[in-house]
């Protein structure tokens, strides 16, 4: 059996473990807003957590109220069972991920939307058609002066 080595402040393995010789990257003036004693003092004296700057407020974009929580989420569940019903081969195409569909879907790229087209999520766009009809009051179309054809010489046509 092999023997146990204890190892202390004072007694130190032979393998000093990892080190790191490239300065850190931690920002260390953020050292007491990570720090969960400080939080829960602030906390303490004035009663609210403090908020990240810029952090999303919940439904702030709907304060009207005609789309509600509840509208939202039958949304993504909806969502998500569409894409759970394309073929796996196509969900493969997107990672698996119905986000990366809807980005697809959206984009302005000419590729994309060829490439939308051929899987069959958008119709091919119309192609402008042309109306050649000449009017039935107007006069007869000529060829213009010195664009007539000229019989050939030999006799064949």
């Amino acid at each position: 059996m092999p023997k146990v080595k204890i190892f202390s402040a004072f007694v130190l393995p032979d393998d000093p473990g990892i080190t790191f010789e490239k300065p850190s990257l931690t920002q260390q003036q953020h050292l007491d807003d990570c720090d969960v004693n400080t939080i829960m003092n602030r906390f303490r004296i004035t009663g609210q957590l403090k908020q990240a700057v810029g952090q999303f407020e919940y439904l702030d974009n709907y304060a009207d109220g005609d789309f509600t929580y509840h509208d939202a989420m039958n949304f993504i569940r909806n969502s998500e069972q569409e894409f759970m019903a394309l073929p796996s081969s196509l969900r493969a195409r997107f990672e698996n991920d119905p986000g990366k569909l809807m980005t697809f879907l959206h984009s302005d790229r000419p590729e994309d939307m060829t490439e939308a087209v051929n899987l069959g999520f958008r119709q091919a766009p119309e192609q402008p058609t042309l109306d050649v009809t000449v009017p039935s009051d107007s006069p007869d179309v000529t060829t213009p002066p010195g664009t007539e054809q000229k019989p050939d010489p030999s006799g064949k046509e």
